[in-house]
């Protein structure tokens, strides 16, 4: 029985690199750890919201985690934005101390930069997810 699927094997038995992301849907991914790419910003595109000031700048993983109430965050000052691709994502912070057990909304994330930190945006490869287009819809999907 699997308890529960970590980041490790979502990188390296379920993904495959999406060579056009980030898109929505993606997940990026490096090996300890996992978020959901939401939403995507061309380069010179403004956040809907830049102008909420309600909304901090990521402090980074150490001090969100003991930020309880603290569920969304700008990933970076947007008076030093690269024209580049950005992107919103929704991250856990899964197990620590202390638990931080609502997901945290992360907007406007600089592709590149986050690529530079290792992570890669990815995709479930095929043969974790199948749209069925060979099925009929009698029996058990055929994998």
């Amino acid at each position: 029985m699997i308890n529960r699927l970590n980041a490790k094997s979502v990188f390296s038995q379920n993904t495959e690199v999406n060579p056009r992301g980030p898109e929505a849907g993606d997940l990026m991914c490096k090996p300890d750890h996992t978020a959901l790419v939401f939403k995507i910003y061309p380069p010179g595109a403004d956040h809907p919201r830049a102008s909420d000031t309600s909304i901090p700048i990521f402090p980074g993983p150490r001090v969100a985690s003991t930020q309880l109430t603290q569920t969304e965050y700008f990933r970076a000052d947007h008076s030093e934005r690269r024209p580049t691709v950005h992107f919103d994502y929704m991250n856990h912070r899964g197990e620590g101390t202390p638990v931080k057990q609502a997901a945290e909304l992360i907007y406007f994330a600089d592709a590149p930069q986050m690529q530079m930190d290792a992570f890669q945006f990815r995709r479930y490869n095929p043969a974790v997810l199948d749209n069925w287009i060979d099925w009929d819809g009698r029996g058990d999907p055929p994998h």
